[in-house]
């Protein structure tokens, strides 16, 4: 610790200003986390154990400057577009287009993002 707290004083962080103030296209997507248990190695030779546990990290990503704009943590048997609500109803920016996978083709998803006047594209 004290060595990352002297170094602090010599770095130079440069933070990116946000992106513009118009219309964003967002891409969301989930991914998996691990959160305790063995390793996949163990948990393949001797089975899975009952002590494994995952959670789902559900991410809004603007499409054009990269910048996570909504992230959610849930367990893991929440669906994609369950969790869609969550991550673009707070954002106070204006949407464009909401891009997903299939998991996103949902009727609840097209709603809630016609809501937010934008347009839900899910390719085939």
């Amino acid at each position: 610790y004290s060595c990352l707290c002297k170094r602090s004083k010599t770095l130079n962080v440069q933070y990116r200003k946000t992106a513009s103030k118009g219309f964003i296209d967002i891409v969301v997507d989930s991914t998996g986390l691990k959160v305790y248990g063995n390793g996949e190695w163990h948990t393949r030779k001797h089975r899975a154990t009952k002590r494994r546990t995952w959670r789902k990290l559900h991410l809004a990503v603007d499409a054009t400057s990269h910048d996570i704009v909504g992230a959610e943590l849930s367990m893991v048997n929440v669906s994609d577009g369950e969790a869609l609500v969550d991550l673009i109803r707070p954002l106070r920016r204006n949407i464009d287009r909401v891009t997903g996978d299939g998991a996103y083709d949902t009727r609840s998803c097209y709603e809630e993002v016609a809501a937010k006047d934008a347009i839900m594209r899910v390719p085939p």
